[in-house]
């Protein structure tokens, strides 16, 4: 078994090839050491949102609190990390009210 900063590495590398088990089981492995890790649960989160990156958690479909890492991520994230990640989920409720509006908008015109 590694470090943990190694094993957050090789748990990145799985993130960008889409291997989730592997990414799955690289963060349990960090959060076995550091059970308070924002990192691991990020990456978990990442990973239940099937993305690669942290960037396209911002083109999920679902909100990220509706993911099960994300109460983690936010319970010991750093303020940064924090305010991104609640930013990012703001961003995605505007999107789905727009898209909410535009498309009874989009019903009463065509009535």
């Amino acid at each position: 078994m590694g470090t943990k900063e190694s094993l957050l590495k090789r748990a990145n590398l799985f993130l960008e090839d889409g291997d989730w088990n592997a990414v799955y089981d690289y963060s349990e492995s960090v959060l076995d050491m550091d059970p308070e890790c924002a990192e691991a649960y990020l990456l978990k989160l990442i990973m239940e949102a099937k993305v690669t990156s942290m960037d396209e958690l911002k083109k999920s479909s679902k909100l990220l609190t509706e993911y099960t890492s994300y109460n983690k991520v936010i319970r010991f994230a750093d303020e940064n990390l924090k305010t991104e990640l609640q930013n990012i989920n703001e961003s995605i409720v505007n999107q789905k009210t727009e898209n909410i509006y535009n498309n009874a908008l989009n019903m009463m015109q065509k009535s």
